[in-house]
């Protein structure tokens, strides 16, 4: 399954989209997920009303490789959408670079 940094990487990533557009952000994965797995039909048991729910309910049940799937497929669909997203591993690689920096910086300062 996915890990815990995958999953917090992957909020990280489309935290300012949801932010600068006004979208809730369990709301932005649900919709998400339908589009990157698909959905599913769901009869409401006590109205009978039919709705479209995502075939993946949960970014926690996903794989590895599922994981990578959705933050890929979400950059596209952001993309598309007119929104440039940071992945997370570019993220953690400028994060490392900025405190490379920073240290070099001190060092040269001292």
């Amino acid at each position: 399954k996915r890990s815990h940094a995958q999953n917090a990487g992957y909020h990280a990533m489309i935290t300012p989209w949801c932010r600068d557009e006004g979208h809730q952000i369990d709301e932005l994965k649900r919709d998400l997920l339908k589009a990157i797995f698909g959905h599913v039909e769901h009869t409401n048991v006590i109205s009978g009303e039919v709705s479209q729910v995502p075939a993946k309910k949960h970014t926690s049940g996903l794989s590895v490789q599922e994981f990578c799937l959705l933050i890929e497929e979400t950059m596209r669909i952001a993309a598309e959408c007119g929104y440039v997203l940071i992945s997370p591993q570019e993220y953690k690689e400028a994060k490392v670079e900025a405190e490379k920096q920073a240290r070099k910086s001190a060092k040269a300062a001292a």
